[in-house]
């Protein structure tokens, strides 16, 4: 059985495109509020280019191992994914902006919520 290549490059391509538009209209209200910065944005648009090929990556193998065959395991080892990466997310979000402090946690656990219920809905 081939690999589609091709396939695999444009779900990371689309992917990136949907979390950045998804998760900045999450957080322009937040700065419309004053509640965060425009350099807040630029730090989650920079992060989320860092943890999102990467999950994709990861989501790609794991289809090619379980997809097919456990959509349950799948699922499990997705959600286990997107756990790690809130906490990545955040603490690197708190990192940048330490202001926020554990509210960097609250809002890349929300901003990937959001993000990770909307694939399910595109899927």
């Amino acid at each position: 059985m081939e690999y589609d290549f091709y396939g695999f490059f444009i779900s990371l391509i689309v992917s990136l495109i949907l979390t950045i538009i998804i998760e900045s209209c999450l957080i322009l209200p937040l700065i419309l509020w004053k509640k965060m910065d425009y350099s807040d944005l630029f730090n989650l648009l920079l992060i989320n280019c860092l943890t999102n090929p990467v999950v994709v990556t990861f989501a790609n193998f794991l289809w090619l191992l379980f997809g097919r065959y456990d959509r349950n395991a799948l699922f499990s080892c997705l959600s286990f994914i997107e756990i790690l990466v809130v906490f990545i997310e955040g603490w690197l979000l708190k990192k940048l902006n330490p202001k926020l402090g554990k509210k960097a946690y609250l809002i890349a656990f929300c901003l990937n919520f959001v993000s990770y219920f909307c694939s399910f809905l595109i899927m």
